[in-house]
């Protein structure tokens, strides 16, 4: 496995640990996504219900139930030039934004929506999955990235075309967090149509 790439020894003290090409292997080949519960969809959808009317109220509340559901920084982003993100006391409880400068790394990027614009035109969303899993082995280089990894999903509505998801420590587990994104992108979109969100007048 390490000959091929697959896992690396970060620094001499630390055992061997999958490089951004070893989790790639295991999202596109190995994981299998869990299911969300019908509880849980209710859930996701009851804590946004009430925001359906509004985009801006809309897009706030789900980075924030996002964020709480997940434990993770949340972050949405609109082609109007909108970002919405949640969840940064999450930071304290992730060991690899324990470091002071990832901190600053990973507030700065948060408010640069250009940043945004351009990581995420890089990708398509996975045949399997019909999402966004940005790992760091794209051919880019970020210092967030060296330990960190991203899940998002699309939405469009009309003229809207955003994206939902999270950035988190590279270990997530991917199997959980990528179905409620998934879920969550999708019922966005719902909710946006249905109350025309996005529409020209």
């Amino acid at each position: 496995m390490a000959k091929k790439g697959y896992i690396v020894k970060s620094h001499f003290s630390s055992g061997r640990i999958p490089s951004p090409k070893g989790f790639r292997l295991y999202i596109n080949k190995i994981m299998k996504q869990k299911d969300m519960s019908t509880a849980d969809e209710v859930a996701y959808k009851n804590s946004v219900w009430d925001e359906r009317g509004e985009m801006h109220k809309l897009l706030t509340q789900a980075t924030r139930v996002l964020a709480h559901r997940t434990g993770l920084v949340s972050i949405a982003t609109t082609n109007t030039g909108d970002i919405y993100f949640a969840g940064l006391a999450n930071l304290l409880d992730i060991q690899e934004f324990i470091n002071r400068e990832m901190e600053r790394q990973v507030f700065q990027r948060l408010e640069q929506m250009e940043y945004w614009e351009r990581l995420l035109s890089k990708f398509g969303a996975t045949e399997d999955h019909d999402i966004y899993f940005i790992l760091g082995d794209e051919g880019y280089s970020d210092p967030i990235y060296d330990s960190c990894a991203s899940i998002f999903g699309e939405f469009e509505s009309n003229s809207i075309k955003g994206m939902i998801g999270v950035v988190g420590p590279k270990r997530m587990h991917y199997d959980l967090v990528a179905p409620q994104i998934k879920y969550f992108s999708t019922l966005l979109e719902e909710m946006m149509r249905e109350q025309k969100l996005g529409v020209s007048v």
